[in-house]
């Protein structure tokens, strides 16, 4: 039971963690240390899954601004950034996911691919919508399927 409150905790510290690393680290390089705080959660959580031999795999979710160029394009003149790599949060985290050998599933590509006119997110406060939790539900349920978890 400890180990099951331990591996709640870690998951609820590295979705606060990433959510406002993700968030930051799109427009600045310098978040080392919460980078740090999350490949530290990450790995615990990895160490845990393969204790308990359960599958253990990371969902990336774009954030809107990512998807919808059009917000981004009104985003970035109000903060008034220029050549901002819009990928740099998925790269990061990847990069500790292929450091740690955990797999994981980009959702960002696919949500490009397929938005129109922001197709997947509620206007008034930039959470997925039903079209937006349907797709990634088909990608999540894919990627469990292709790796043989269900």
């Amino acid at each position: 039971m400890q180990k099951a409150k331990k591996y709640i905790q870690n998951i609820l510290l590295l979705i606060f963690s990433v959510i406002i690393t993700m968030r930051c680290s799109q427009y600045h390089t310098n978040h080392q240390e919460n980078w740090n705080r999350i490949e530290k959660t990450v790995k615990g959580i990895s160490d845990i899954s393969k204790e308990e031999n359960i599958k253990f795999i990371v969902a990336l979710i774009p954030e809107i601004r990512q998807v919808d160029d059009l917000l981004w394009q009104d985003y970035s003149k109000k903060i008034r950034y220029n050549n901002i790599n819009l990928r740099l949060p998925q790269d990061k985290f990847i990069e500790i996911l292929n450091t740690l050998n955990v797999d994981y599933i980009d959702l960002l590509p696919a949500f490009q691919k397929m938005n129109k006119n922001n197709t997947f997110y509620f206007k008034i406060d930039y959470h997925w919508n039903e079209k937006g939790h349907e797709l990634a539900a088909i990608l999540i349920y894919e990627k469990l399927i292709n790796n043989e978890v269900v």
